[in-house]
């Protein structure tokens, strides 16, 4: 055996060589600071002949592995998109997207609660093939595959290993939550994507522009979110003009391009509000959702909110990251099945509101520890502050190393600034509704975030006693996430098809497969609905059963889908009364159910001159569970 002092000139250099090699394919992306042109240790990699075999091998299996995940997501959607119904978030995103195909205006004859590209694609959807449920469920799993696949290449830029990043696109895939929402998880991960090639590129001119209209684009789904993701890219820009190249002319140019993509891609939007008379309330909107964030972040002793058009309010079903004020409207999505607002804005009334916005109670750290009958309830707790706790951890360890010389400081803008990004969806889980389905939204792409924060921890340190916790307590987040969802119905997953037998039909393409209950359910009401109305009639539900109208192929003449006892004002009952009465709907539907969690929010128990007034006017036709069904009295 040759000793390591007699190994000959040649081995030593092959040896160095190999070490080189191995260092290179780590993080092959990171050229260190981003000074214009490569590095000279770029240069020398893409030089060797066994490098750019790598490169092609590792492409070539990157290219295998995505196909694979695609592949996997078209089978496991096709095995879940037919079952189920939500008649209330479901219904509402399907019933808004209807009636905008329709004509009708966002935010003065219907309010969407989010921007108006959440509903555009459908109704567009809607307008070249026809009113669909299940056209619309396959445009949100396309939504969803997208985000696997965006985590998958995320992780690859980083040069993770295959498995990782393989496991990381499966557990986005798997775990969809609410699908109607998959915006979400898609536009963080797409700005973290953005981000990551932002930062390893040295195409900033270019990827500026780009980056631009994936903010353009964030805005017009949701402008809470984009201002969360605002915030990030101004740190990621201001870092990179202070620690990585300090160009003044290329930093002005990479902030100018990203203003400007925002700005491009909202004129096609500006032009048509304009032109369709509903540019006020279209760009009130904007400034509306900045306050009440700021509001909200700010003690404040009372909120004063109104009914109009707004965003990030919430209803149920939505659950915004904000509430609403004057033309302002807002829905944000909820519990998984049915309707749990935060705030919501109520038409054209004020009223003064010094309660929270969401009457969900978050589940007490305590819990984590406590006894339970029910694991879920264990794992919910954990899941509510432990990710938090961590990526806040993780940010600190990482100023920890910057500042001591132990992160390069690329890395170190990277690392911090994926972490900063995944909060973005954080806000409406843990202030507004802390329940299953919003905090999938935010860990789809949290965990992909700590996932890329470990590695970049570990590649950097190595197998240190810092990388070592970290990796341990995020497969111990990713674990107890996995364990809570996937055996969860509420969790988007197989799940869903359990007890799931019996087929139900109905109007606008309905054809799902439900439980027997649901079935009984969902027959009774669209039964009473179509036996007492005709499709010239209005039918309205109260307080959030827009989905009545949808599979009953129903008119309403409400602009508002949501109300409840925080959104609704003090007159909200007398205005409405005068409207059934002028619109006189044949049908009127009332989902008497403890919307807030309280006995109090039962639309019952607060909405008594409605309730009144319908008997009085209407005679009950059908009832099933906390549902009751009134047709109208002949004259």
């Amino acid at each position: 055996m040759i000793s390591r002092t007699a190994q000959s000139p040649a081995a030593t250099s092959l040896l160095c060589t190999r070490r080189c090699t191995s260092s290179v394919r780590q993080l092959s992306h990171f050229v260190g600071r981003s000074n214009g042109a490569g590095s000279s240790a770029e240069y020398h990699r893409t030089a060797r002949p066994d490098f750019e075999m790598d490169t092609l091998n590792r492409r070539r299996n990157t290219l295998l592995a995505g196909a694979a995940l695609v592949s996997f997501a078209f089978v496991y959607y096709g095995l879940i998109y037919r079952y189920g119904l939500n008649l209330a978030d479901e219904g509402n995103v399907g019933l808004i997207s209807q009636r905008l195909m329709r004509g009708e205006r966002p935010f003065l004859d219907i309010s969407p609660g989010y921007n108006v590209l959440w509903f555009y694609p459908i109704s567009t959807l809607f307008r070249l093939f026809g009113t669909n449920l299940l056209l619309m469920r396959a445009y949100f799993y396309g939504i969803s595959t997208a985000s696997g696949l965006i985590a998958f290449l995320l992780l690859r830029r980083l040069d993770a290993p295959l498995w990782l990043a393989f496991v990381q696109g499966l557990a986005v895939f798997s775990v969809t939550g609410q699908y109607f929402k998959a915006y979400i998880p898609f536009l963080v991960l797409s700005n973290l994507f953005a981000i990551t090639l932002f930062l390893t590129s040295q195409r900033k001119t270019l990827l500026s522009v780009g980056t631009g209209l994936l903010l353009g684009t964030t805005y017009l789904i949701r402008i809470d979110m984009g201002i969360f993701l605002t915030v990030v890219w101004f740190g990621v820009i201001l870092l990179h003009a202070l620690l990585l190249d300090r160009r003044v002319r290329l930093n002005l140019i990479v902030a100018g391009n990203v203003l400007l993509g925002v700005a491009v891609m909202h004129l096609p939007f500006i032009y048509d509000a304009y032109h369709r008379h509903f540019l006020q309330p279209f760009a009130e909107q904007y400034s509306d959702v900045a306050a009440l964030i700021l509001k909200r972040a700010l003690p404040q002793p009372a909120q004063m909110v109104a009914n109009g058009q707004g965003q990030t309010g919430v209803a149920p079903g939505h659950t915004p990251g904000v509430t609403v004020v004057e033309n302002t409207n807002a829905k944000d999505q909820t519990g998984a099945h049915g309707p749990t607002p935060a705030v919501t804005v109520v038409e054209n009334h004020r009223v003064t509101v010094d309660k929270p916005a969401t009457f969900l109670r978050r589940r007490a750290f305590v819990q984590i520890f406590q006894k339970s009958p029910r694991i879920e309830y264990r794992l919910l707790a954990f899941l509510t502050y432990i990710p938090a706790l961590v990526i806040c951890a993780l940010l600190l360890a990482g100023l920890y190393l910057g500042l001591s010389k132990r992160m390069a400081v690329d890395r170190w803008v990277l690392f911090s600034a994926l972490l900063s990004g995944c909060l973005a969806a954080f806000p409406q889980f843990f202030f507004f509704r802390p329940d299953l389905p919003h905090l999938i939204e935010f860990m789809n792409g949290g965990l992909v975030a700590l996932t890329c924060a470990g590695w970049l921890l570990w590649s950097s340190q190595g197998g240190g006693r810092i990388s070592t916790t970290f990796l341990i307590t995020i497969a111990l987040v990713g674990v107890c996430y996995l364990l809570l969802t996937l055996p969860n119905q509420y969790g988007g997953t197989l799940a869903i098809r359990a007890d799931r037998h019996t087929n139900f039909r109905g109007a606008n393409g309905v054809d799902v497969f439900l439980t027997k209950a649901e079935y009984e359910e969902a027959n009774t009401l669209f039964s009473a609905t179509v036996c007492n109305s005709t499709k010239k009639d209005y039918v309205v539900s109260y307080p959030y059963l827009p989905g009545v109208n949808f599979i009953t192929a129903r008119r309403t003449f409400q602009s508002l889908l949501f109300v409840d006892n925080v959104t609704g004002s003090q007159d909200w009952q007398q205005a409405e009364i005068a409207k059934i009465r002028m619109f006189r709907p044949a049908v009127i539907v009332i989902d008497d159910w403890p919307i807030n969690g309280t006995e109090e929010s039962r639309f019952s128990h607060w909405a008594t001159q409605m309730i009144q007034f319908i008997d009085s006017h209407y005679r009950l036709v059908a009832s099933v569970k906390n549902k009751r069904v009134f047709g109208l009295l002949a004259p």
